[in-house]
């Protein structure tokens, strides 16, 4: 039962913690017209860290 607690909180500290870094990463500043800017590694990175830590709760 310990562990699933654990498991538990540490998916719910990453979801934060993506939530977090997606919303962080708007006030990056585009530098291009094109929508791919400096902004979009961040995003991606936060997306994925969000759906795997949604798959770890789940699990």
């Amino acid at each position: 039962m310990l562990r699933l607690s654990r498991d538990i909180y540490a998916s719910a500290f990453l979801i934060t913690v993506s939530i977090v870094m997606y919303i962080a990463s708007n006030s990056i500043k585009k530098l291009t017209v094109s929508k791919i800017g400096a902004d979009f590694a961040p995003k991606l990175v936060a997306i994925g860290i969000l759906i795997l830590s949604i798959f770890y709760l789940i699990t």
